[in-house]
C-alpha cells in the first residue's frame, strides 16, 4: 500500500511540474475543501481503507516531500465505510465531486475482490 501511494505521489510530483492551475467552480459546492493553489488537483473516492489510513493525507505528504521538487498539491475525498465503486455510484455524491471540481487525478478505491460477487460487481 505504501509503495503504491509513493508511485502515485511521485507521478502527482512529476504532473504537478507541468501543469498550470485550472481556474473555474472549485468543489465547495459539493461539501469538499476549495483548492489552496496547488497545481495538481486529486480526489480520492472509496471506503474505509481509504480514509482509515488517510491515503489522500499520505499521498499528498509524500508529494509535498518528493524529490521532485516538493510540489503541493489539493487532495479531497469521498468515502464511507463498507461501500463499493457501485455504491459511490449509486449514492451520486461521487458523480458531484467529480464534476464539480476539476480535477488532474481521481482515484478510486474498491474493497477487496477475493469473492466473485464482489469482482462481479467491481466488473459491473
Amino acid at each position: 500500500m505504501i509503495r503504491f501511494a509513493a508511485l502515485v505521489a511521485l507521478g502527482l510530483c512529476a504532473a504537478a511540474c507541468g501543469n498550470a492551475q485550472q481556474e473555474g467552480d472549485g468543489p465547495e459546492a459539493n461539501g469538499l475543501p476549495p483548492p489552496s493553489g496547488a497545481s495538481v488537483r486529486v480526489l480520492f473516492i472509496g471506503n474505509s481503507l481509504t480514509y482509515a489510513n488517510d491515503l489522500p493525507g499520505l499521498v499528498q505528504a509524500l508529494a509535498a516531500g518528493s524529490a521532485a521538487g516538493g510540489s503541493p498539491i489539493d487532495v479531497a475525498m469521498v468515502a464511507s465505510p463498507d461501500v463499493s465503486l457501485d455504491d459511490h455510484l449509486a449514492s451520486g455524491e461521487a458523480s458531484r465531486a467529480i464534476a464539480g471540481g476539476r480535477w488532474d487525478f481521481v482515484v478510486l478505491q474498491q474493497g477487496p475482490t477475493s469473492q466473485q460477487l464482489f469482482r462481479d460487481t467491481l466488473i459491473l
